[in-house]
């Protein structure tokens, strides 16, 4: 008798520079120094370092993501070495009342600048809408925070909104597909 093949499904995306992959607990180890720097976290925490617990909690929660939606802010990870140099993707968000799934970024200092950001960003929108399905993608940043607004620009986002997350005020950006995919305001 014939054994069933298990259907595996693939959560990596790859761009020309780098491979967007689901995280592993020893990840943390890569994770740490970029979350622990203010230049990177000034406009995420504004401007608190994580601790390695958090990095660690962070790690283990994009596992769960990725486990329960085929999604998650996947590792980057430089090609062709394969070192992390931060993350991209996607994941669910209450904000002003209304699930939405967001879009986000972090990149380590010495590669800010290079494009990377938008680049990663485009391959994850495109995810998003023909991988996932997803009708709208949303982004947030703190409104002086122009490096982050440029790369929403740059993957195809307009403009929404100024609004309050976590007691920062933030703008929001967006972009829709179609009228084919998924609502997560639902």
């Amino acid at each position: 008798m014939a054994r069933k093949k298990k259907h595996v499904v693939d959560l990596r995306i790859q761009t020309t520079r780098m491979w967007l992959t689901p995280w592993r607990p020893v990840d943390s180890v890569a994770l740490r120094p970029i979350a622990q720097d203010l230049r990177v976290m000034k406009y995420i925490t504004g401007g608190k370092a994580w601790s390695n617990e958090q990095v660690r909690e962070f790690i283990a929660r994009q596992m769960r993501h990725s486990a329960r939606h085929g999604f998650c802010n996947w590792s980057l990870r430089r090609k062709p070495d394969g070192r992390v140099i931060g993350l991209c993707g996607l994941q669910p968000l209450t904000i002003c009342a209304r699930r939405e799934i967001e879009i986000g970024w972090w990149l380590a200092v010495n590669c800010w600048g290079r494009g990377l950001a938008s680049e990663a960003g485009r391959a994850v929108m495109t995810a998003a809408f023909e991988r996932y399905g997803l009708r709208r993608v949303v982004a947030v940043a703190m409104p002086e925070n122009k490096a982050s607004r440029r790369v929403m620009k740059n993957i195809g986002m307009s403009y929404e909104r100024d609004t309050t997350r976590r007691g920062f005020e933030v703008v929001v950006y967006s972009s829709c597909a179609g009228p084919r995919g998924l609502d997560w305001t639902k």
